[in-house]
């Protein structure tokens, strides 16, 4: 008895699914013709309530490598001032020695270094 039963229940959802399946006619139909991919939409990346800096582009990487090169000389060019000062006045001198012997030997100082801009704290 009870195979009778499965035979008929499998039979009922059978009949179902065939009666609900589409004809052969209305599946080529709704298919539709592709002939072109589809348009794919901008990934949009940006933060709710964050503002960006500055756009991500290649004239911000070149900026970027300008100003770090700029950077970079100008430590350089402090440094080299500070040698330069330091071999006319030493840093054993006091502050007070030290900044009247640079006064003293301005005209031995490089003329970068004698910038008020450029020129190296001593004894801080």
């Amino acid at each position: 008895m009870a195979n009778l039963a499965s035979l008929i229940g499998l039979a009922l959802v059978w009949s179902v699914v065939w009666a609900n399946l589409p004809s052969w006619e209305e599946l080529l139909s709704e298919q539709p013709v592709v002939h072109s991919p589809a348009v794919v939409p901008e990934l949009d990346l940006t933060i709710p309530g964050v503002t960006a800096p500055r756009s991500t582009g290649e004239p911000d990487r070149v900026g970027g490598n300008a100003d770090r090169r700029a950077r970079r000389f100008h430590r350089v060019a402090e440094s080299k001032c500070a040698e330069e000062v330091q071999q006319v006045c030493p840093a054993s001198l006091s502050n007070e020695e030290r900044l009247r012997c640079e006064a003293l030997n301005l005209k031995r100082i490089s003329t970068p270094c004698r910038t008020p801009k450029e020129q190296p704290t001593h004894g801080k």
